[in-house]
């Protein structure tokens, strides 16, 4: 009996007990609510972010791969050839050509070589390309003529760097390489060996876009200004902005697309240049034009301003800063060109490697170098 009264009296107080832990943990039921709709309305939110970034990964990793296999390809359009001849095999007052046609890049190549007189009256050694293509894409020509055995040493000419126009089925000539007075080469001929190098880069997209003069404008925005842009036009010279403009981000259904730290001015500049209005690259613009080519990527705006940087009539650059901006901006053909016209160590040490700017160039860059001490070096020892 009195155990039964104990265990009914410890299951009341339990019991009890158990009612005070449920009132204190009771939730009214307007509170339970609005804790599941707040966490409902963040779940929700959560998914919705979620799908966003996948969304703009899946876009990243699309523009990644197409860009990746441009690269691929860009690789794939840089070819070399060296001619070598010796000059008592060749006729060449009546040699229409002096090798038969190389194919590089679906380019075919001829060497010509003639005895030309100049202005003066006096006859002079001349070597030039002749170039036929099948599909009118542009070509990118490093030329470089050297004469072995004349005056006892090394003639050199070039290398001669220069866009070549293409047009389908119809023969484009190079620029000449001048290789020396025709009487005193003629006095040495049984020694004269001709090397005649070439290097041909050809980027296969087309010279020409065409502009829309339609609706297909986007508003973008730097800093507190705005600035309209043709979207198909812009795109064609800028992989960036092309996924920029077609990405599902939020920027698109705003119809407003902000670009940061990229002054008005300078964008107004580079719009001017690849516009049909085609502003030249010059010696006060060119730096920002590889910036924002590098920034926006756009191989085109970087040719361009190759074009203008390997040619010595139009800025006063040194060899380093050209190196500099070569290392800076991946410029292969000005680094190209820079080292090669340097034809003796001793131009290599003042121009480049005893200046100031030696010491800001990449591992790689010095490498470059480097090899072309070594080359020079070599080609100096008796």
């Amino acid at each position: 009996m009195l155990l039964t009264i104990v265990f009914t009296c410890d299951l009341d107080s339990r019991r009890m007990s158990n009612d005070k832990v449920a009132q204190n943990n009771m939730v009214s039921p307007s509170s339970s609510i609005s804790l599941m709709s707040s966490g409902d309305e963040e779940v929700a939110r959560l998914r919705d972010q979620i799908r966003l970034l996948s969304t703009e990964m899946t876009t990243l990793r699309r523009d990644y791969n197409g860009l990746k296999e441009r690269m691929e390809a860009d690789k794939l359009s840089f070819s070399e050839h060296l001619f070598s001849l010796t000059l008592p095999t060749v006729t060449l007052a009546d040699t229409p050509y002096l090798n038969e046609p190389v194919e590089l890049n679906g380019v075919n190549v001829i060497l010509y070589g003639a005895v030309i007189t100049n202005s003066e009256g006096v006859q002079q050694l001349a070597f030039w390309c002749g170039m036929r293509s099948s599909s009118s894409f542009d070509a990118t020509l490093i030329s470089k003529c050297a004469i072995v055995g004349y005056s006892n040493a090394a003639y050199n000419t070039g290398p001669f760097t220069e866009i070549i126009r293409l047009k389908e089925e119809s023969s484009v000539m190079s620029r000449r390489h001048i290789a020396g007075v025709w009487n005193n080469i003629k006095a040495n001929l049984t020694n004269i060996n001709v090397k005649f190098t070439i290097k041909l880069v050809r980027p296969f997209n087309p010279s020409t876009i065409s502009f829309d003069d339609g609706d297909n404008y986007v508003t973008i925005t730097l800093g507190d200004e705005t600035l309209q842009v043709n979207t198909p036009y812009v795109s064609e010279w800028s992989n960036f902005l092309r996924a920029y403009f077609s990405s599902d981000m939020k920027e698109r259904a705003a119809g407003v697309y902000p670009i940061e730290d990229c002054p008005i001015t300078d964008f107004r500049e580079m719009l001017d240049v690849i516009y049909p209005t085609s502003k030249p690259i010059d010696i006060w613009n060119v730096e920002k034009m590889l910036e924002l080519a590098d920034r926006f990527i756009m191989p085109m705006l970087t040719r361009k301003c190759e074009v203008f940087l390997n040619d010595g009539y139009k800025h006063n650059f040194t060899e380093i800063q050209l190196l500099i901006m070569a290392d800076k901006y991946n410029l292969f053909l000005t680094r190209t060109n820079v080292l090669e016209k340097l034809i003796s160590t001793t131009l290599l040490r003042s121009k480049i490697i005893k200046t100031e700017g030696y010491g800001t160039l990449s591992y790689e860059m010095k490498r470059a170098v480097d090899a072309r001490y070594v080359e020079l070096d070599v080609q100096e020892k008796p």
